[in-house]
């Protein structure tokens, strides 16, 4: 099979790491695939180093454009694509030299995705994330098995994927939405998929010491995109929202707690932090998850209890108690 893919980064402020998830792409076993480069706006030599780049291989492409953000960037890399699959990779981010090769090589007119592992780089160690066995399965079939997929995790992000370009014909990532938007971006993949196949290889490394990354900044607006994703994710397995201690109920609680701590930690006024605690506290949709069992760790289950019984001071001696022993222990 000589299917072309069209590899698409976004890059922006990323100097540091550009190179050498470039290098990566260039280093492929497998010869037929253009990379397209989309330069975010960045400010720092990435895009110079894009351009570098475009100047040595006629395989490689760069377009510049205003800040608009990931999804905005990628999306400009759809509407270009000329390859019969789309691959996305984060510009911090690198693969080895055979995953393009091995992804393709599962490729067939059935298949609408293919969903590999990836490893966890986290720099003096790294964690592999894949599924035991090779599977294909229906949109039916992956909604029997979410809750298994989607806490490994492989259903929420674009990358260490394949998608048929035939798929994505009117399929875009949401601008609009500052978190999850990769998860939305998916659902509406899986939904109008034939087949998913899930593939044992790892061969995306996912860059977990990037300090810059979305995942670790704080704002207001990210609890309505946690409900967002969560009655989508419900919708997509269920067909209504319902609540049944799943995978999505468990995250969902866990992504609102860790979002009533960073709640704490960054709104200085007592009287505007409680006002937005409540806002969190009261929500239906949490205090419902609260109710639920997981498997979490001790400090979460006490931020589970403490929520649900609507304790704002003791969540605030609770989160200043964490907080000095995490600065103790360094």
């Amino acid at each position: 099979m000589n299917k072309k893919i069209s590899i698409i980064v976004p890059v922006y402020q990323t100097e540091k790491y550009i190179e050498i998830c470039i290098e990566s792409i260039i280093a492929q076993t497998y010869s037929n695939w253009e990379l397209i480069l989309v330069d975010d706006g960045s400010s720092d030599k990435s895009g110079s180093i894009c351009e570098r780049y475009v100047q040595e291989n006629d395989k490689i492409n760069v377009i510049h454009k205003d800040n608009g953000g990931v999804s905005s960037a990628r999306n400009k890399g759809i509407d270009i694509a000329e390859g019969d699959y789309i691959m996305f990779v984060d510009a911090d981010d690198y693969v080895s030299p055979t995953m393009c090769e091995n992804l393709v090589s599962y490729a067939d007119e059935s298949a609408d995705i293919i969903i590999s592992g990836f490893i966890e780089d986290f720099g003096k160690k790294q964690e592999t994330i894949k599924v035991s066995d090779n599977i294909c399965c229906s949109v039916d079939k992956l909604k029997q098995n979410f809750d298994l997929y989607y806490r490994l995790p492989l259903l929420n992000s674009p990358y260490a994927k394949l998608y048929k370009r035939s798929l994505l014909k009117d399929i875009r990532f949401n601008s609009n939405v500052l978190m999850g938007e990769d998860f939305l971006f998916n659902l509406e993949c899986y939904k109008r998929s034939n087949n998913i196949k899930f593939i044992s290889n790892a061969e995306y490394y996912y860059n977990c010491t990037n300090i810059g990354s979305a995942t670790k900044k704080y704002k207001q607006e990210y609890f309505n995109c946690y409900i967002n994703c969560y009655e989508e994710g419900k919708r997509f397995k269920y067909g209504e929202i319902k609540f049944t201690n799943d995978a999505l109920d468990e995250t969902f609680c866990s992504n609102c707690l860790y979002f009533v701590q960073t709640t704490v930690y960054n709104v200085k006024d007592k009287k505007e932090m409680q006002f937005r605690l409540k806002g969190v506290l009261d929500n239906l949709y949490f205090q419902n998850v609260c109710a639920g069992k997981y498997n979490y760790p001790l400090h979460l289950k006490i931020m589970q209890i403490l929520c649900m019984r609507k304790m704002y001071g003791s969540l605030r001696m609770f989160f200043a108690l964490k907080k000095m022993l995490s600065v103790f222990k360094r």
